[in-house]
């Protein structure tokens, strides 16, 4: 299992990925965001993988999707759980594109560096 931290809006988050069973988390889950806590749990698993790439993007996005929620709650964003969910299912397939549009744009006008 790997740990590390990250600010989320000025917040420091500790992020753990790893085994389902190192995370002790629920078989239905894949990651989770505990905000009380301050903790995002994302397992790194063959399970329902073809493929090391397959593994690697499904850790991508769950990571990303686990993110979302701890940026929804420190900003204090009011969200019903059900579009909040809808939200980061959406953002998690979405923010590879997003960041190489906003980051190509920036490239282009020079300002990608301040």
């Amino acid at each position: 299992m790997k740990s590390l931290h990250t600010q989320i809006l000025g917040e420091d988050y500790e992020v753990k990925v790893g085994k389902r069973k190192e995370l002790d988390l629920p078989k239905e889950l894949q990651g989770s965001c505990a905000y009380l806590l301050k903790q995002i749990l994302v397992e790194h698993s063959n399970r329902e993988c073809q493929t090391e790439i397959e593994k690697d993007k499904r850790t991508s996005n769950t990571v990303a999707h686990e993110v979302f929620h701890a940026y929804v709650h420190e900003s204090g964003l009011d969200l019903d759980e059900a579009t909040e969910e809808r939200l980061a299912v959406w953002y998690e397939t979405m923010w590879r594109r997003m960041n190489n549009t906003i980051l190509d744009i920036l490239d282009e006008l020079g300002l990608i560096d301040i």
